[in-house]
């Protein structure tokens, strides 16, 4: 089995500029670097690998056109790290954002990927009035805080996301997502054929063995939400 390293990864501790953001869930700090003159968010997770998690479901969503900020993987101290560019906003409220069509087009990506962590305090509208979807660490088999959880071949969150007694905060967005949007974000996640899933989960840096399972289920709950159209 090969074994994930650091090898590659900037430390940027000591070399960009950081402010510290006192956090009991995460290490974190808003940072500049100092060449590009670029902000960023930057959160060490307590879990080893999350940060991994993060790149690939960030990654993913990207490649379906659904807006999250370009992050890049940085040690701190020699901690792996996710550094998040940060998005100039106009606004998060949940009354301007649940019935955004950009946060409902985006429902079958967030099934698929099980993101358990989609809330309106996780959106934002930039400028021109488009969403993006914040902090992808509670994707796949990791729960926003590190936790393992169940990532199989069913896409259960395909109902626990519109469930309010599951999942209160993620069903005030969805609960009443029409089935156009449903119908075309599965079209969506059908179109990433299973090269381009194999690819961007190796670029994710896992060991072989996650690797594999990841891409593995990925598939296999892509192929779910298909037999699920009518």
């Amino acid at each position: 089995m090969a074994h994930t390293t650091n090898v590659g990864v900037p430390e940027i501790a000591g070399f960009w500029e950081m402010v510290v953001i006192p956090s009991q869930f995460r290490a974190a700090a808003w940072a500049t670097d100092p060449v590009s003159g670029v902000r960023y968010y930057v959160k060490t997770p307590k879990v080893s690998g999350q940060a991994r998690v993060e790149l690939l479901a960030n990654s993913l969503y990207r490649a379906l056109g659904i807006r999250v900020p370009l992050i890049t993987l940085v040690t701190v101290q020699g901690r792996l790290s996710v550094a998040s560019r940060i998005i100039p906003a106009r606004a998060s409220k949940m009354q301007l954002v649940a019935a955004h069509p950009e946060v409902q087009s985006g429902f079958i990506a967030d099934a698929w990927l099980a993101n358990w962590d989609m809330k309106s305090s996780n959106l934002l509208v930039d400028s021109d009035g488009h969403v993006w979807r914040l902090d992808q660490g509670g994707c796949l088999h990791r729960r926003a805080l590190g936790e393992p959880k169940i990532f199989g071949p069913v896409v259960t969150e395909f109902h626990t996301l519109r469930d309010s007694v599951i999942n209160p905060k993620a069903a005030r967005l969805y609960g009443t997502i029409p089935q156009s949007s449903i119908t075309a974000g599965i079209s969506s996640v059908s179109s990433l054929s299973d090269d381009l899933i194999d690819s961007i989960t190796r670029l994710a840096g896992f060991d072989s063995d996650t690797e594999g399972r990841l891409a593995l289920v990925l598939k296999e709950r892509r192929e779910w939400l298909r037999s699920s159209l009518p």
